[in-house]
């Protein structure tokens, strides 16, 4: 990682140096992901800020979406749940307007996360669901995954623990099955659950919810979908 940083670094030198403006803020958007990985927020944040900034000057909708996306990302990990919301419907619509229909999916989830640091579950679920049926529509089974981890984590704080179980069932089944390495916190989750309700409550609700996993999401989302406020 720190290796692609210096990499990096160097090219965007380059780009500058010909002024070439959508290489520079393409450069200035990977810098910052790649800082955002490395746990470096602040400076995330600020290479992502000079990007949106570049990329202003150019035609590169996706680019922009991408920036924006990632920006809400590095806010909402900084606390600032409120500004990640905003950079990240401003991504949601680039990427919807275009027809990106991949990272519509990812925004959708990722502003999931950003309605429930804000306690606004309703909104949350619905994000969730919407993300969930971009995934399968696209056939991202990947992210697929990530999504029902994300409304198995919402479940388990309503809890309703039996649909939580299933979802993060279903997430590490999916995961397991692309290699993703996901599915290492998806059995996080799972070891939380099962410390949370203790051994035995949770080794009878896994013989009762395993068998059965995905008419158990589904049900618990048609649900939400006929009514939405339960």
């Amino acid at each position: 990682m720190k290796k692609a940083r210096e990499c990096l670094e160097h090219a965007l030198q380059l780009r500058k140096g010909v002024g070439d403006h959508r290489g520079e803020g393409k450069t200035l958007n990977n810098l910052g992901r790649v800082y955002a990985d490395l746990g470096e927020q602040e400076q995330a944040k600020e290479y992502l800020e000079q990007a949106l900034l570049i990329l202003g000057k150019v035609e590169n909708p996706r680019m922009k979406g991408a920036t924006l996306n990632n920006l809400g990302r590095v806010y909402a990990d900084l606390g600032e749940q409120e500004q990640a919301k905003e950079y990240l419907e401003q991504a949601l619509h680039i990427r919807r307007e275009i027809g990106y229909r991949g990272g519509e999916g990812k925004t959708l989830n990722s502003l999931g996360l950003v309605y429930k640091a804000l306690g606004q579950m309703e909104e949350a679920l619905q994000s969730y669901m919407g993300a969930l049926s971009v995934s399968r529509e696209i056939e991202d089974r990947e992210e697929e995954g990530i999504v029902l981890n994300s409304i198995g984590t919402l479940y388990f704080e309503r809890k309703y623990y039996d649909v939580a179980l299933a979802c993060f069932l279903l997430a590490r089944s999916i995961l397991e099955e692309v290699r993703s390495p996901g599915r290492d916190e998806i059995q996080r989750q799972i070891d939380v659950l099962r410390r949370k309700i203790g051994k035995n409550r949770f080794d009878v609700l896994l013989v009762r919810i395993e068998p059965q996993v995905l008419q158990i999401v589904e049900q618990a989302l048609r649900k939400e979908t006929q009514n939405p406020s339960s």
